[in-house]
């Protein structure tokens, strides 16, 4: 298993979340959002121009900025 940043997953792929990093200024939002140490999350769809994705965690659907996502951490 491989550690990477969110905003690499292709679309469809499943991670498991290992951290925020603490620089983050949307730390405390992407924890309350369910970004939380040991949530699965999976990229579901990404726009045109790759600035947008939208993420599936905990039951919900929710679109991260690319340089939001590339602040959280997954294991592949």
């Amino acid at each position: 298993m491989s550690v990477q940043k969110l905003c690499t997953l292709s679309v469809g792929q499943w991670g498991v979340v290992e951290q925020i990093e603490p620089d983050c200024p949307l730390r405390e939002r992407l924890l309350l959002l369910g970004f939380a140490p040991g949530e699965r999350v999976c990229r579901m769809y990404t726009d045109k121009k790759g600035f947008l994705s939208a993420y599936r965690v905990e039951n919900s659907l929710i679109a991260v900025r690319k340089t939001d996502a590339a602040s959280v951490l997954v294991r592949v």
